[in-house]
């Protein structure tokens, strides 16, 4: 399958992750408590990545999936997110080398990979009251994948 040129920057992400971190006093549930989870990458087609992840806290589990890529009418990426919250969000996605820069309307992250691409490590915000607050961190381990394509 050929990778279109807009998805080839996203192919960094592709894979399992093994996710530690923690969520910070702006999280509006489970603040200030450690988290472990993973997240696995795949390819949708020749656009889309699909991440499926599940995040575990002490008393909760924040799970869901993520879509994200380029429409046939734009070369800019989104994330879309859908999570066990009922909740949806969209974010714009600039890549500019190993930094991605996430932004939506309430919540927004930098995300940096490693020069290999076999770690990374983001930092949350959400805005409450019209200000930026610190959400979470979160930082990935990419997993030996024994299926090197790794699509669905």
């Amino acid at each position: 399958m050929e990778i279109i040129e807009e998805m080839k920057p996203l192919m960094l992400f592709k894979g399992m992750w093994n996710v530690q971190g923690k969520n910070l006093p702006g999280a509006p549930i489970d603040a200030n408590q450690p988290l472990h989870g993973t997240q696995n990458v795949t390819i949708l087609g020749n656009n889309f990545l699909v991440a499926h992840w599940n995040y575990k806290f002490v008393d909760n589990e924040h799970f869901g999936i993520s879509i994200i890529g380029t429409d046939n009418d734009s070369s800019q990426p989104k994330l879309h997110l859908f999570d066990n919250g009922g909740s949806y969000r969209a974010y714009d996605l600039k890549i500019e080398g190993n930094l991605w820069t996430i932004t939506g309307e309430t919540e927004r992250s930098t995300m940096v990979f490693d020069k290999e691409g076999n770690t990374y490590k983001e930092h949350w915000e959400i805005k409450l009251d019209g200000k930026w607050n610190p959400l979470c961190e979160r930082y990935g381990t990419k997993e030996t994948v024994t299926n090197k394509e790794n699509t669905i």
